[in-house]
């Protein structure tokens, strides 16, 4: 190669004889091998350079994409445990629309509502599940990792210097190669495959509604009030352009009295928040309490009642529950009542205690020495008659029988209409005389006619 490098060279210029070239090259050959030794250490450093920082950048994206995802891999964990139904599933929603960051709030949010109401996080998010869903907490935390870079590309466009150009040179070819080597010699084998997001469920998100209840109560107050009036001015538009339609009138008036009932729950909430000159709870609050409460509590154990016009009415309520709502929405009211009077709470810290405590069936009392609201136990906040038969029928199952003499079984037996039963209780008669008498089953069988037959 040098040989023919040099024979060119010789002919620009104008050496063509082999004497003439021979000379030129004894003078010649040994600058430009040494021109070509310093030309590929150039070169090579070159190439090393780049490579080393190419591998550097690599070790130091490897090491913040792996730290990135193990704490993403934690955060949504700690998330999922808290989706309750909804599951992966819910959760890859809320990553999709506020990600992973703001996931995390609204997770908390979302746990938030579920033990405050007692419905089911698929119900608060509104989300129709996908049954093509297919994504898991790994691929949540992957999407959620910022992408190792890529310094593949380096070398592009730098073009090998002088000679080595001549004999083939690459400088990106060569520093990709270097680079191969190294991330082979370093074993770096983390999965950098980019996922996306699949067959998602369609959810609306938590309701705005719902959600306010967890934001300042004078806030929220003036929010619902706001809400109510911009309902009872849409009403108005659908009445006037109505027309003769009862259909469409219907729907106007039914905005009109979702519009009014908005109001009236931010008139309620403001009360309970409102307090005297004394920050005592106002005798108006202490009566919006109680309504809220029995409302709460109507919701939560599935009562039947209805909220309207400002107070719970029976609805399918049966009378002893209805009662009973009444007893306890009052005494709640008296709890927060005392709770802050105690100076130890505000009417807000108060009230979203008693509400959590309504959403998981907790005991709540107010012990007036140390001035605390004490929650009890999860079910013994209160029994509906639901929940008493339900009750009633176990403790009838697991009671211990009571055992009866063969005179008061006979007495069953004459005093029974029903064949079935007059049978069943002949067995029992039978079983008894052979238990308590150590009679034969023939002789228990005598003895029971002849207690029957009255001789």
């Amino acid at each position: 190669m040098l040989g023919g490098l040099i024979k060119g060279i010789g002919g620009i210029f104008g050496l063509d004889s082999p004497a003439e070239l021979s000379g030129f090259k004894a003078g010649l050959a040994g600058s430009i091998s040494k021109g070509i030794d310093k030309s590929v250490d150039r070169y090579a450093d070159r190439v090393d350079r780049i490579a080393d920082y190419q591998l550097r950048k690599r070790v130091a994206e490897e090491e913040r994409f792996t730290a990135e995802y193990q704490e993403n891999i934690k955060k949504l964990k700690a998330m999922k445990g808290q989706m309750g139904d909804a599951g992966v599933e819910g959760l890859a929603f809320l990553v999709s629309k506020y990600g992973i960051d703001g996931a995390e709030k609204e997770v908390g949010t979302l746990r938030t509502l579920a033990d405050r109401t007692g419905r089911s996080t698929t119900s608060l998010l509104g989300m129709e599940r996908n049954e093509n869903f297919g994504m898991n907490v790994s691929d949540l935390a992957k999407i959620s990792t910022r992408p190792v870079a890529d310094y593949s590309d380096l070398g592009e466009g730098i073009e090998a210097p002088g000679i080595i150009g001549l004999f083939g040179g690459d400088v990106q070819r060569d520093v990709s190669r270097q680079y191969d080597r190294g991330i082979q010699e370093l074993n770096i084998t983390t999965d950098t495959d980019s996922v996306e997001f699949d067959n998602l469920p369609t959810a609306t998100g938590i309701d705005p509604i719902t959600r306010g209840m967890l934001s300042s109560p004078s806030a929220e107050a003036g929010r619902l009030r706001h809400i109510g009036h911009n309902y009872l001015e849409e009403a108005q538009d659908m009445l006037e352009n109505a027309g003769s339609n009862a259909e469409a009138q219907a729907m106007a008036e039914a905005k009109k009295q979702e519009g009014l009932a908005l109001i009236k729950r931010g008139n309620d909430m403001a009360e309970i928040f409102d307090t005297d000159k004394d920050q005592n709870m106002t005798t108006a609050g202490t009566r919006a309490a109680a309504t809220d409460f029995k409302s709460q509590i109507n919701d939560v154990f599935g009562l039947g009642g209805v909220y309207q016009d400002g107070i719970v009415v029976t609805g399918d309520m049966n009378e002893k529950d209805f009662g009973k709502l009444n007893i306890l929405g009052s005494k709640l009211a008296r709890i927060q009542d005392n709770a802050v009077r105690s100076k130890n709470y505000t009417a807000a810290e108060a009230y979203a205690t008693i509400s959590e405590a309504i959403a998981s069936n907790q005991s709540i009392e107010f012990d007036m020495e140390s001035g605390q609201i004490i929650v009890g136990s999860v079910g013994n906040l209160a029994t509906f008659s639901a929940q008493q038969a339900i009750e009633d029928e176990n403790a009838a199952k697991n009671a211990p029988a009571v055992k009866q003499s063969p005179d008061q079984i006979v007495s069953l037996i004459k005093a029974s209409n029903d064949t079935a039963e007059q049978i069943e209780l002949q067995l029992q008669l039978i079983d008894t005389l052979v238990k308590d008498n150590n009679m034969t089953v023939e002789a228990a069988k005598e003895e029971a006619q002849r207690l029957i037959a009255g001789q």
